[in-house]
Order: structure tokens, then C-alpha cells, then sequence
């Protein structure tokens, strides 16, 4: 009998354990989910932006929940062109992270 709850017990850590990790995996996606759709919608805004206002910016105020720093970088890379690259900067559980997309802007005469 002793040996069976002793077993059964082992099980429920295991068990235990594995929820943890999942609960912790789900909250990492989440994030990751959230900060990405906040990049699309700034790439986004981007587009609609005028080539001549194009300018570099770091926004740190009224950012969603989690999300540290917006930085955007833009560089002529040519006549009626400009390279953007915005990063993302938020919380996980490792620390400070970053997600960054770069596009090209091309104003067509």
C-alpha cells in the first residue's frame, strides 16, 4: 500500500510539474502574440505615412501592457527610397527582448 502512494505521489508531481511549464509556455506565446500584433499595427501606421515625414523616433509612453520602447530607425538608402526598421522592446520572464521587422518605402513618380 505504501508503495502505490508512494508512486501515485511521484505521479502528481510529474503531473504538477507539467502544468507549470505549459501555464509558463502559454504566457511566453501570449506575450509574444501581443508585441508582434503591436508591430504590425506600427508597420501599418508607417505605410500610411507620407515619405517625406518619415523620421526616426523612440516612444516609451503609452505603450501597451508588457511593452517597454518603440524605436524606429529610418535610413535613405536612395533616390525615393528609405529603409525603416522598428523594434520592439518588452518584459518576458528571461529579462528585457526584442522583436524587430524592417521594411522598404518607395515613393514612385
Amino acid at each position: 500500500m505504501m508503495i502505490a502512494l508512494f508512486v501515485f505521489s511521484v505521479g502528481i508531481l510529474a503531473l504538477y510539474s507539467l502544468q507549470l511549464t505549459a501555464i509558463k509556455g502559454n504566457h511566453t506565446a501570449n506575450s509574444i502574440s501581443n508585441v508582434t500584433t503591436y508591430l504590425s499595427d506600427q508597420i501599418e501606421r508607417l505605410y500610411d505615412t507620407p515619405f517625406s515625414s518619415l523620421t526616426d523616433s523612440n516612444v516609451t509612453t503609452n505603450l501597451p501592457a508588457g511593452i517597454n520602447k518603440r524605436a524606429l530607425v529610418i535610413t535613405n538608402s536612395g533616390n525615393n527610397t528609405k529603409e525603416c526598421t522598428v523594434t520592439v522592446y518588452y518584459n518576458s520572464s528571461s529579462g528585457e527582448k526584442s522583436i524587430q521587422a524592417k521594411f522598404t518605402k518607395i515613393v514612385l513618380y
